[in-house]
């Protein structure tokens, strides 16, 4: 199956019977989910590092989630 354009493939896909384009979708999906997770394990893993290194070196100081969820609770009108 040859396609000049993305509309032909597409056109071509639709015609494939429904457990082949199921088959399909979901590696088309999981290959779209594992570059998200490669990319945000990268920058998460760099701020986790640089927030770790903030609080040993004193940096920053730990907030109590009580605290942060008060807040969050008054500036959006929310409770928990």
């Amino acid at each position: 199956m040859k396609a000049e354009t993305i509309e032909e493939l597409e056109s071509a896909l639709l015609h494939l019977p429904a457990a082949d384009r199921s088959r399909l979708a979901t590696r088309l999906i999981d290959s779209l989910e594992q570059e998200e997770e490669s990319e945000i394990s990268a920058e998460w893993v760099a701020e986790i590092e640089n927030r770790a290194r903030r609080l040993d070196v004193g940096e920053t100081k730990p907030i109590p989630a009580s605290v942060v969820w008060k807040q969050v609770n008054e500036r959006f009108g929310t409770a928990y």
